[in-house]
């Protein structure tokens, strides 16, 4: 039979129908959206919708848009109505009022190949499995208690971040690599049970490996697809994220698999092994027969996923700007230093519990969200990634004397390829019949970096799995071995399965590494732009804790100032401008507009943050606005939304919460700032970068040029 496709004739009348089918579709759709009263909005083009108004900055061009048009406003991303709510009355609306008709997420290319088809419990859609996998990071994963038992390791791996620093006194220092590397092995070894950030250990992949697999699979997270907005478009992967998507999927997958294969042989081999991890409690879940959906393998890695994703980058990325911040006021510096001096004292770390006495360190994260400079933002994305590893995988997987399945500098480059893909805007989600060609290569690398990261959780369930086997009476030791023992629990409503839990396990490590890292990164910018801000918050550390220990987590109540710094940045410099995209599950009506029903819903809570109609001078960084007011960032009050609100409001915020305010505590507790050279406060730059999560354009380089306290405290012997 002659082929359709390959004559002269046939091929004009085949692309004649693609041409003007999409043409005719939205005639229609425009003909019959009037009878619709939608919310107001700027005419879209044919196919491409609104994406030509849409700039570099997505955040910055709708709140422009919200300007002219009202903080309800009707968009088209190609093909895919968008509803923005750019208001704290609008937020409340969109978020409480009408929470469960906007509880669901878009069916985004991302999340088809880098979260286990939408196994994640960031990306899965709402229902069942979502309400499970929610209750069991709620309740097993992120509990209160179950962060308490996992303090020691936080408290490790800052130890040795902070004495790494004191090292490089002197000298300049990426600060946000620093963090999220430590993010990265702390939650590593909180979810997996050990670092993988570190080459001396054996792991299924080397640091440098897992590292990129992350850093890709954040960017395609987060990265604009043609094919979400035009979805026809889909199919092709103009832009190429698909193929990257599926790279960094299979190689994530492979570690995943590594981490329930140790996970499963350590429970097999140790009579009644414990909980150690928290792959250990998903893997105990799993077990569980009473779940109302079984926790599979595919669940788990999802959950993984999520666990290593949400905290890594972000907390970096806030510290980062934190620091950005203060650097450029020095006032807002000097006042945290004296929150810190006065509640901490000289003679210890600032711990998580002393954030709730350090109001100013949280005003500065919530208004942003170290003779010789550091990369900050390096330094804190490793901290954040090692104390998220050691949580959730139970050791740290970024050193290099570990022998894990993957290398310190590949588990990094895949973390941040995750970071980016899952935050990537690609054209086969806003013309999703785009999104079969892939022309923006997004979809390939998607899929690249899951096939790395599913090797990599293979292992950590293996390691696990031997563990719990060899190993008699064998507890919990990290979060794997909770999901191990969830997926176990026959009571589940859904079972969780292997894929589960390896969605899961990417879940605990995304979550918190880079969000942490940037809002420490902000914190430090505008305290280094507002010195006296650092000399306020100095006073109250040295008041509260002293000179002879470290700021511990428990001191953070008695550190308002240091509170009030935390809440200042993650209001100037949310990490995630725009929150995840949310979908309506029904046709609705939001005061008195008609949103119809799988219209995305996004709530830009930069533009909140800088409404001068809720904030006194909104564009100033002013953490003492927060002293005395009775406003947190926990999804209560709308006008300060970091984590979201509702159903869907991070379940990690509690964690991200206690990794921002005590590392930058510690950072302006244990040592005195400056800027490299004769760089001056007022020449900081703080234009920012957006992704999936909202970070420095350009990192900062600060100089941590003088212990303040007792030098013994420096060592993390």
């Amino acid at each position: 039979m002659e082929n359709p496709m390959t004559g002269p004739s046939n091929s004009a009348i085949f692309y004649s129908i693609l041409f003007f089918l999409p043409i005719v579709l939205f005639l229609f759709h425009s003909q019959f959206s009037r009878k619709l009263n939608l919310p107001p909005g700027p005419r879209p083009w044919p196919l491409i919708g609104n994406l030509n108004l849409i700039g570099p900055l997505p955040h910055v061009s709708i709140h422009s848009l919200s300007q002219k048009y009202g903080p309800l406003m009707h968009l088209k991303f190609g093909l895919s109505p968008v509803v923005v709510g750019s208001s704290a009355e609008v937020a409340e609306l969109l978020l409480k009022t009408h929470d469960i008709s906007f509880a669901s997420r878009p069916a985004l290319l991302a999340g088809k190949y880098t979260t286990y088809n939408y196994s994640a419990m960031s990306t899965a859609p709402y229902g069942p499995y979502w309400r499970q996998a929610r209750k069991i990071c709620l309740m097993e994963l992120l509990s209160a208690k179950r962060l308490d038992q996992f303090e020691y390791i936080r408290v490790e791996e800052r130890n040795a971040f902070l004495s790494e620093l004191f090292k490089s006194a002197s000298t300049p220092v990426h600060l946000k690599d620093r963090l999220y590397t430590l993010n990265l092995t702390s939650i590593c070894r909180m979810v997996l049970g050990k670092r993988y950030t570190d080459e001396a250990e054996k792991n299924t992949v080397t640091p440098k490996d897992f590292t990129e697999m992350i850093e890709e699979l954040f960017l395609l997270i987060g990265i604009l697809d043609i094919g979400d907005s035009i979805p026809w478009l889909a199919s092709f992967d103009l832009q190429g994220h698909v193929k990257r998507m599926k790279d960094v999927s299979k190689k994530l997958d492979k570690f995943y698999e590594g981490i329930l294969d140790e996970h499963h042989e350590r429970r097999k081999s140790v009579k009644d092994y414990g909980v150690h991890d928290m792959v250990d409690v998903l893997m105990q879940l799993a077990d569980d027969p009473s779940l109302e959906v079984k926790l599979e393998r595919e669940h788990i890695k999802a959950l993984i996923q999520d666990l290593l994703t949400a905290g890594t980058d972000t907390s970096a990325i806030s510290v980062e700007w934190a620091m950005s911040e203060l650097l450029k006021n020095p006032e807002a510096i000097q006042k945290a230093t004296e929150e810190l001096d006065r509640v901490i004292g000289r003679d210890r770390w600032v711990e998580e519990k002393d954030i709730f006495n350090l109001p100013y360190i949280e005003a500065i994260v919530k208004e942003t969200m170290p003779s010789t400079p550091v990369h900050l933002k390096d330094r804190l994305y490793t901290l954040n990634l090692t104390l998220i590893c050691r949580m959730v995988l139970g050791k740290r997987y970024t050193d290099e004397a570990e022998k894990n399945t993957v290398t310190p500098k590949d588990f990094t480059e895949m973390i941040e390829e995750l970071f980016l893909l899952i935050g990537i805007l690609d054209i086969g989600d806003s013309i999703p019949w785009l999104a079969s060609f892939d022309l923006q290569g997004h979809v390939k690398r998607m899929k690249d970096v899951s096939k790395k990261l599913d090797k990599f959780y293979e292992g950590i369930l293996d390691e696990h799995h031997e563990r719990r086997k060899s190993v008699k009476g064998y507890g919990v030791h990290d979060m794997v071995d909770v999901l191990m023992q969830l997926a176990d629990d026959p009571s589940l409503e859904v079972k969780l399965e292997r894929e589960h839990i390896k969605a899961l396990i990417q879940d605990l490590l995304t979550a918190g590494t880079d969000t942490s890292a940037i809002s420490v990164e902000w914190a430090m910018s505008e305290l280094l732009k507002n010195p006296e801000a650092i000399q306020k918050a100095t006073e109250e550390l040295d008041r509260v804790i002293g000179k002879d220990r470290w700021v511990e987590e428990k001191d953070i109540v008695n550190l308002p100032y240091i509170e009030a710094i935390v809440k200042e940045t993650m209001r100037l410099h949310p990490v995630a401008p725009l929150l995840l995209p949310r979908v309506a599950r029904d046709d609705c009506r939001v005061a008195g507009y008609d949103i119809l029903r799988n219209t995305r819903v996004v709530v830009n809570v930069w533009a909140i943050g800088r409404d001068p109609t809720m904030w006194e001078k909104p564009n100033e960084f002013r953490p003492h606005r927060f002293i005395g007011k009775n406003i947190d960032v926990k999804g209560h009050d709308f006008q300060l939304l970091p984590f979201g609100s509702g159903r869907r409001i991070c379940p990690g915020y509690g964690l991200g919460l206690k990794v921002v305010q005590s590392t930058l505590a510690n950072l302006l507790y244990g040592f005195e700032w400056k800027l490299p050279g004769d760089m001056k406060n007022e020449d900081l730059d703080m234009e920012d970068r957006f992704g999936l999560t909202m970070s420095r354009k350009t990192p900062l380089v600060v100089v941590p040029s003088k212990p303040r306290l007792s030098l013994h405290l420096y060592s993390c012997e």
